[in-house]
């Protein structure tokens, strides 16, 4: 076995590897702790709890009427679908999808 100097620039490959891991444990919990603390500040944001109007939220869209409603805010890039309530089963919407390709047979 040879002989190496007592010390190296780089410690052994166990030690690095224990070194990133908890480096990277450390910083997990970190942000955790951080985007816990931002989430209870309230976000950023002032507000009482309650959330906005879909009135409010919906302004800015176009409805688009069908078999399900479609609300659309190009500003802020979104896309609201209006679901109808729940049956009594629980159900709110049943659909039947069909993915199919169209495919033309060419007779010689």
């Amino acid at each position: 076995m040879p002989l190496r100097p007592l010390s190296t620039s780089a410690p052994p490959r166990p030690a690095r590897l224990r070194l990133r891991a908890g480096l990277i444990v450390g910083l997990g919990l970190m942000m955790l702790a951080g985007a816990a603390a931002f989430a209870e500040s309230g976000g950023g944001k002032k507000n009482d709890g309650a959330l906005p109007p879909l009135a409010e939220k919906l302004a800015d869209a176009t409805r688009l009427d069908g078999f399900v409603t479609v609300h659309v805010d190009r500003r802020a890039g979104k896309v609201w679908l209006e679901v109808p309530p729940a049956d009594d089963d629980g159900i709110a919407l049943r659909m039947l999808m069909i993915d199919a390709q169209a495919t033309a047979v060419e007779a010689d």
